[in-house]
């Protein structure tokens, strides 16, 4: 099914729905609190949530229109009005062209179909969902336009002055202004499902029309009420639109029924979904009888698919061996289709840990038909680290860790550390600082700069040096809720290419906003290349990097050179050393006696790290390093021959 987004508008502490589809969005949030943070607020991103106490609900569709870039349907209801999508509920409307319901709850939720499946089904074949036609009539008005001409704190000149504007500037719709106006039934309370196209289309309109009538109208000395003015005539206006738009009869457009909910607070604050949604629920009881049994609470996140189980037993075990029975560990593996062997093999590992434990959580679906520029070994695991902030809404601090990892410390220490106002800390990227020393260039798709243009005039970094690594993390999980920060990275990804996307975006958007934490937490195994690169590193971080080699507190495994690839790389007996106590415990890199782990672990690995380009590089790189050094100005021209050859090919 295509990606869908039916976003729920809401002003207030109530109860909402939300589901992969159903998406809350507080309104008026530049003037307010953030009322869930866990949610979408029209006040991040390019909004105009300032104008909300005028223009309403259509901040919130301001806010989609600029910066949902990914939706192939997009919708809005309310939080106290819904559209009904079960077949089976034949309840008319009554004169208001609602149906009441007392509150939301499960039975509310299956009477009027809300759950993604039936609304798939109820797109299927679809161009635009609108609200059934209400006839005017029944508040005693002789069309649309005296409807607004009866209205309690609307003046007419404005509609009259919305008109004349909307003759000037899309004349074709005048034959549908007046029909409209002369009609009895209208379209109301801004409620509708259109295809991207469409939507996009209709807001430009929308919008373009409503930023002029701001201009020419005066709202000084109007009240509360009166000041909506932008928020009420757009609903004559979207009635306009969606007549003018059924005269294109390859159009399917369906009227759908509305609810209206009176009791929208029963008290829980608590998101209502028939299915599982992204935020992790948790037993607010259980959470403060740990805290009071236990020192702290220690937060840690890892993210990998199949082809990453293996190291991410490693990661786990070295977490548990370093542990301080006196703290509690609440691990969390996002992940991507793990299978049902491996995520029973995980669980074995805590079945007698009393200080642990362990969530795994599948996020695959929530990224099913997002668009995402990756490339290479990037799979889409890494974007899930960026969806920590929404996921654990409970926490305000939390560890990140790449599954290629050891840990040789007790964690407790890295959390421990104080990193003040600072959205995330990190260690800085000591690789980068060679490939800017060694001026290497980036991917042809980001347009072949070195290293140290590439982050400065496409990431846009005023200081290059700062660049992060972001295989270990402290995540200031509040300061981003507020923030959105991570909702506009994972918006860029969707836009644009990247050398490095996640971890680029996060130093693209948090540049200023990170603090650096010692080399020793993010230590690089070396990947065979302790002599030809590592050791000619700038002096100061050569010795920096070589001095946290001999007390690495996490050891990373980045690079081609994995220990369960080569078993004699850097720090592959750490690696082995920790897998020993796993059900994986039988693993060899050559692949034999290793009946405990799931076979095809070691097959795709095998297609994604032994194949013919990695095997004709290692052989190749010995001599290309002797007769291309590494930074010279004839690697750098053979590197771009290579990429048009590559291309041609």
């Amino acid at each position: 099914m295509k990606n869908i987004s039916l976003y729920v508008s809401y002003h207030n502490k109530c109860d909402l729905i939300k589901t992969q589809y159903y998406k809350p969005i507080q309104v008026g949030t530049e003037y307010n609190s953030v009322l869930f943070p866990s949610e979408l607020n029209d006040a991040t991103g390019e909004n105009i949530s300032i104008k909300n106490k005028s223009f309403c609900e259509l901040t919130a569709q301001y806010w989609v229109w600029k910066n949902d870039l990914t939706s192939d349907f997009i919708g809005f209801c309310h939080y106290r009005r819904h559209f009904i999508f079960n077949p089976q509920n034949k309840t008319q409307s009554d004169i208001y062209g609602v149906i009441p319901f007392e509150k939301m709850n499960d039975d509310y939720l299956k009477e009027i179909g809300y759950s993604d499946i039936a609304l798939e089904k109820f797109l299927k074949n679809v161009d635009v969902v609108i609200p059934e036609k209400w006839d005017v009539r029944n508040l005693y008005a002789k069309n649309n336009l005296d409807q607004y001409k009866q209205g309690q704190n609307l003046d007419i000149n404005d509609y009259y002055t919305c008109l004349a504007i909307l003759n000037e500037k899309y004349p074709e719709y005048n034959e549908t202004v007046s029909s409209y106006n002369r009609s009895v039934y209208g379209y109301y309370t801004n409620m509708f499902i259109m295809k991207r196209n469409i939507f996009q289309h209709y807001s430009q309109w929308l919008f373009d029309i409503l930023f002029e009538l701001e201009k020419r109208i005066d709202l000084s000395k109007r009240d509360l009420q009166e000041y909506r003015v932008f928020g009420y005539i757009s609903e004559w206006l979207f009635g306009i639109y969606v007549t003018h738009l059924m005269q294109n009869k390859k159009l399917n457009i369906v009227e759908c029924r509305r609810t209206f909910v009176h009791n929208t607070h029963t008290g829980a604050y608590s998101l209502s979904s028939q299915e599982p949604n992204l935020i992790i629920n948790h037993d607010k009881d259980l959470l403060k009888k740990i805290d009071k049994e236990y020192k702290k609470i220690i937060p840690i996140v890892t993210t990998f698919n199949e082809n990453y189980a293996l190291t991410g037993t490693a990661l786990i075990q070295s977490i548990i061996e370093n542990s301080d029975p006196t703290c509690f560990y609440d691990i969390y593996i996002l992940e991507g289709a793990l299978t049902d062997t491996t995520k029973f093999n995980f669980q074995f590992m805590f079945r007698n840990l009393k200080n642990f434990k362990l969530n795994i959580v599948n996020l695959d679906r929530y990224f099913d038909g997002k668009e995402l520029y990756l490339h290479a070994h990037f799979s889409k695991e890494i974007c899930y680290r960026i969806l920590i902030p929404t996921i654990l809404p409970q926490y305000n601090k939390v560890i990140y860790l790449d599954a290629d990892m050891v840990v040789n410390r007790d964690i407790q220490h890295l959390f421990d550390i104080d990193i003040g106002q600072k959205s995330i800390a990190a260690v800085k990227d000591y690789v980068m600082k060679g490939f800017i020393k060694y001026k290497t260039m980036c991917r042809d798709t980001c347009g072949s700069l070195t290293a140290e243009e590439y982050l400065k005039q496409y990431l846009g970094m005023k200081n290059p040096a700062d660049y992060v690594q972001s295989g270990t993390l402290i995540l200031n999980t509040e300061k981003i809720r507020k923030t959105g920060i991570d909702q506009l990275i994972l918006q860029d990804l969707s836009k644009t290419s990247y050398w490095f996307p996640d971890q680029d975006l996060i130093n693209k958007h948090l540049e200023g906003d990170v603090y650096f934490l010692d080399t020793n937490w993010n230590v690089l195994h070396g990947n065979g290349n302790l002599d030809t690169f590592f050791k000619k590193l700038p002096l100061e971080v050569m010795e920096n990097y070589f001095k946290a080699r001999k007390d690495p507190w996490i050891i990373h495994f980045a690079g081609e050179q994995k220990p369960w690839i080569n078993p004699s790389t850097e720090f592959a007996a750490i690696f082995y050393y920790y897998l020993r106590n796993t059900p994986w415990r039988n693993y060899r890199a050559n692949g034999t006696n290793s009946s405990t782990i799931p076979q095809n672990i070691e097959r795709e690995i095998d297609q994604i790290y032994v194949n013919q380009a990695i095997t004709i590089r290692q052989i190749l790189k010995p001599f290309v390093n002797r007769f291309l050094p590494v930074g010279t100005k004839r690697r750098n021209v053979m590197y771009k021959l290579y990429l048009m050859a590559s291309k041609r090919l």
